[in-house]
Order: C-alpha cells, then sequence, then structure tokens
C-alpha cells in the first residue's frame, strides 16, 4: 500500500539535507544554536504554554525546559525534520505509522492523503500541539509530568512515557543536560532592563530580571 511504501523513503527534508538529530554524548554542554534555531525555541515556549493556557492549565520552566530538550534532542529545532526513513516528522519526530489512526492515514490511505499529513506534522503549531495533547495521552495530560518539581524527575516522566525513544537510558542523560542548559533562559523577567546576552538560547535570553 501507499502507507507501506513510506518505508522506503530517504531520511531527508524537502531540500535534500539528511538530519542526524541525535547528538553524541561527549557533546553535551556545547551545543551552539544558530539565529533559526533560537526563533523556533521561542516559538515552541510560546506556543506550548498557550496550548497549556487554553486548557486551563500552566507550564511552568521545569516543564517548559524539559519540552525544549526534547525537541533539540528529537529534530535540533528543524520544524521539517525527517527521521526513522520518513516515518518520523518534525519539532518532535511524531510518528505516522504509531499515531496513524489519529492522524488518519493508513493502509487504505492515497499518497496525497499521507502527503497532507507529512506537511501537517511539518507545522510547528500542530506539531506541538500534537504532542502536548495527544503523542502517549499527551504531556499536558500527564499529571506526573506536570506536577514533576526537579528537572530529573520532569525529564524522566517525559522521556519514558510521552517520548519513548529506543535507547531511554542515553536519551535521558543527554535531554537532561539540555534541559538543565535551558532553564537559565526561561526565567520569567518582572522588567525589561537591557540587551545582555547570555549563553545563546533564544527565550528571553536578551533579558534580565529584575527583582
Amino acid at each position: 500500500s501507499e502507507f507501506e511504501d513510506l518505508e522506503e523513503r530517504s531520511d531527508t527534508d524537502k531540500k535534500g539535507k539528511l538530519y542526524d538529530t541525535f547528538t553524541p554524548l561527549d557533546q553535551i554542554g556545547k551545543k551552539e544554536y544558530g539565529t533559526a534555531a533560537k526563533g523556533m525555541q521561542s516559538k515552541i515556549v510560546d506556543i506550548s504554554r498557550q496550548v497549556a493556557k487554553d486548557k486551563g492549565l500552566e507550564l511552568g520552566s521545569v516543564q517548559m525546559s524539559v519540552i525544549l530538550a526534547n525537541a533539540a534532542a528529537e529534530s535540533d529545532f528543524v520544524e521539517g525534520a525527517i527521521g526513522d526513513n520518513g516515518d518520523s516528522i518534525g519539532l518532535f519526530q511524531i510518528n505516522m505509522k504509531a499515531h496513524w489512526k489519529e492522524l488518519g492515514v493508513g493502509p487504505l490511505s492515497t499518497q496525497q492523503d499521507v502527503v497532507n499529513v507529512e506537511q501537517k506534522l511539518k507545522d510547528p503549531k500542530f506539531n506541538i500541539e500534537y504532542m502536548l495533547t495527544t503523542v502517549n495521552g499527551g504531556a499536558l495530560n500527564n499529571k506526573e509530568f506536570m506536577a514533576a518539581k526537579t528537572f530529573k524527575e520532569a525529564n524522566r516522566i517525559f522521556v519514558e512515557q510521552i517520548m519513548i525513544p529506543k535507547d531511554q537510558d542515553k536519551a535521558k542523560k543527554l535531554r537532561l543536560a539540555y534541559a538543565n542548559e535551558f532553564k537559565d533562559s526561561l526565567k520569567k523577567p518582572v522588567k525589561l532592563v537591557s540587551k545582555k546576552r547570555t549563553k545563546g538560547f533564544a527565550y528571553r535570553d536578551d533579558t534580565t530580571e529584575v527583582k
């Protein structure tokens, strides 16, 4: 079927660029992001917090740092990233085969149906909202994740219960390191007072906090 033929697709985006989105462990703590990636980090934060607000919830800095860390590990903040031989798409690498019922693609789908779903998953807003509300129950619906007080605990729950990568031990170690790097850029500023830049993560990294 058209759906089964997805297995034969190459691991590239529409521009033909190959993505290897898993950073070696010896590079933990050394990631630097360009302008596009920083902009996407801000977009992920804004969209995630709005989706949560619409559901009457709030994403704290612990949860938001873990969400950013997992986007970094899954796609390097590339909205059109494709992995798993064409099956996993977008910022959070949503697997079409694993979620075919919810996404509306399956053995009887036409090639155009599959392409349409691929395009939806490449849309940051759809991909983020789908992860937050649907993937393995949705991060926002996971009471353990939403109640977690530490980066380690929130990351463990997110990796084990939401993303569920093959090598969970390696994934937890890598993503926890990323989460700890993002946390400082997620402090809520009371007043914008300067253009001082911190290490290089996008969201609110050009502000300082006045207590």
